[in-house]
């Protein structure tokens, strides 16, 4: 939840279920990157490697490279798939939140940032202002 009030027509209270269901789909997005990830990570080189034993290759060389290679990536690999997720999970909870106008009916986009940003009444206030003055 926030701290802001939202300002307007849009309250905490009308904004809670949707912040709620996007931090829980951020939540779930995180949690891929536990030990299951690490253990899928390990199985895929495991059968990579066992593939590569059971080709042969023209060049020695490269034999050797496919061998080294998964080797290097085995510890980045889990780490750039949790920065991949985290980034995707960030996505999700910063994504605008679509809001009608109980007067007009036009629907406009709130930003998410200004929700999860701690403010004053009067920032809420000014932001406010700022749509009306942008939207009629």
């Amino acid at each position: 939840s926030s701290n802001n009030g939202g300002g307007g027509f849009v309250t905490s209270d009308c904004l809670q279920p949707i912040n709620e269901e996007r931090e829980s789909n951020a939540e779930r997005l995180l949690n891929l990157t536990g030990n299951s990830s690490a253990t899928a990570v390990l199985l895929a080189y495991a059968i990579y490697y066992f593939y590569c034993g059971s080709t042969r290759s023209k060049s020695p060389a490269i034999q050797i490279l496919s061998a080294i290679l998964p080797s290097v990536m085995l510890p980045v690999l889990p780490h750039a798939l949790r920065l991949l997720l985290a980034t995707i999970a960030k996505r999700v909870v910063m994504q605008p939140i679509i809001v009608t106008c109980p007067c007009c009916s036009m629907e406009f986009n709130l930003e998410a940032s200004s929700e999860l940003e701690s403010s004053t009444d009067t920032a809420a206030e000014a932001a406010t202002e700022y749509w009306k003055n942008a939207n009629t």
